[in-house]
């Protein structure tokens, strides 16, 4: 898409007043154009896009902090607007994967940008050399791969990065910052565990102090009156061993298995928190063919009933009638493969033949992209998403989510939950 004239590459910009102003009217032309009804900045996104715009004039460090569904990615474009017109010589975004980086591109970068923005993740490097691409959005695995060709002339003084609690204790965003020494790194995250924090002194080091800035829903209501939080209802089920699980729990908590401490206690949580296919799967794996006998959990696998966790998924998923109605999206979540396949299975037998997917990182560039073009026109009824639905891909909202595993890290835990309140 060719950019109209009215984008100007000019460095006569005074203000971040001028920038905000500015960017929002080409945002609603360019949204009116490509998608056929107008798109502003909210109240509470102009007030962070400023204060962060005020924050780099004394920080060539700042880190945002933002809820899941706020609506990062335009105050991302608004940044990279106010770098172009500033006579930043280039900017680069960075996604965490090639995936999201593809994604983005199409879906938000290219649209608002046109011409002047390009993609590099294929590792050719053509984006990378083209001065014309004033922004380009890359992995850090493969900025890193083309940085070492760029001409200074040509090089990224302004980096933005999308999910930048990746970048904390990552070699590749690291290395990357060094050999690029850029003037300015702005990073995006929903949430900056303390821990993440204390693994990013090499970058003080190199770009000095870090600024954070950071935005709850509290915070993003007392500078918008009209922000409206998203709100949810929360429902706790007890998912109930049936006979045979029972046994082998009972199993394993007496280690009748006589294995390492260490594996026992692994197999114990695998059956209590992802249930029997998973179990089933890790146990043959580890262990299955050095036992014979009563020992052994055979019975238990070769059964064709259900986990107790994808029986308690069938009874929420009726209780909610989430399967009746195309256009309602419902998300399942669960770290393990076997566990999200065995959802699947379960599922389909009830509801209309395509209406039911799985995300797994097994799936092609290609299948991602037709389950995002079929998320976006409303095809799925449930989505059974594995780790890399929480955010190696942008998401639909849902109208309801599952989670079948509770995970223990309270980021991802932030990206589970930020599915379900996406502010449109």
């Amino acid at each position: 898409m060719k950019l109209t004239g009215d984008f100007h590459m000019s460095k006569s910009i005074e203000d971040e007043l001028d920038s905000t102003n500015k960017f929002n009217e080409h945002l609603e032309k360019m949204s009116s154009k490509i998608w056929g009804r107008p798109l502003r900045l909210k109240k509470y996104q102009l007030y962070v896009a400023k204060e962060i715009l005020g924050a780099l004039k004394s920080h060539n460090f700042i880190v945002v902090s933002m809820p899941t569904g706020s609506g990062k990615t335009l105050i991302e474009e608004l940044i990279a607007f106010h770098a172009v017109n500033q006579g930043f010589n280039r900017v680069l975004v960075l996604e965490p994967v090639r995936f999201l980086c593809d994604q983005m591109y199409r879906k938000q970068w290219s649209v608002v940008f046109g011409e002047i923005v390009g993609k590099e993740y294929e590792g050719r490097c053509d984006d990378f050399l083209n001065s014309t691409k004033r922004i380009v959005i890359s992995t850090p695995q493969t900025s890193l791969k083309c940085a070492s060709t760029l001409p200074e002339t040509t090089s990224f003084n302004f980096i933005i990065i999308d999910e930048v609690h990746h970048a904390f204790g990552n070699k590749y965003y690291r290395e990357l910052i060094k050999t690029l020494r850029p003037k300015l790194v702005i990073g995006f995250t929903a949430l900056l565990p303390s821990d993440k924090l204390l693994s990013g002194l090499d970058y003080i080091e190199i770009l000095g102090s870090l600024k954070l800035l950071h935005y709850d829903f509290k915070k993003l209501k007392e500078i918008d009156p009209d922000f409206q939080p998203p709100l949810a209802v929360v429902d706790i089920y007890d998912s109930e061993f049936d006979e045979d699980e029972e046994e082998v729990y009972h199993k394993l908590m007496r280690n009748d298995l006589l294995i390492q401490e260490q594996l026992n206690a692994f197999l114990l949580r695998t059956l209590v928190s992802y249930g029997r296919k998973a179990f089933c799967e890790s146990s043959e794996r580890i262990i299955g063919r050095k036992l014979t006998g009563e020992a052994w959990p055979g019975g238990l696998c070769r059964s064709p009933k259900y986990s107790h966790k994808v029986r308690t998924l069938l009874h929420v998923l009726e209780t909610y009638d989430a399967l009746g109605r195309l256009g309602r999206l419902s998300i399942a979540y669960t770290t393990r493969k076997a566990t999200a396949y065995e959802a699947y299975e379960a599922v389909e037998r009830q509801a209309s033949s395509g209406a039911i997917e799985v995300l797994t990182g097994n799936m092609s560039r290609e299948e991602r992209l037709d389950l995002v073009d079929r998320l976006s026109k409303g095809k799925v009824l449930l989505l059974v998403s594995t780790r890399v639905g929480e955010e190696g891909i942008d998401l639909p909202e849902a109208w309801l989510l599952v989670m079948l595993d509770i995970v223990k890290s309270p980021l991802r835990f932030y990206q589970r939950i930020g599915r379900l309140i996406r502010i449109g």
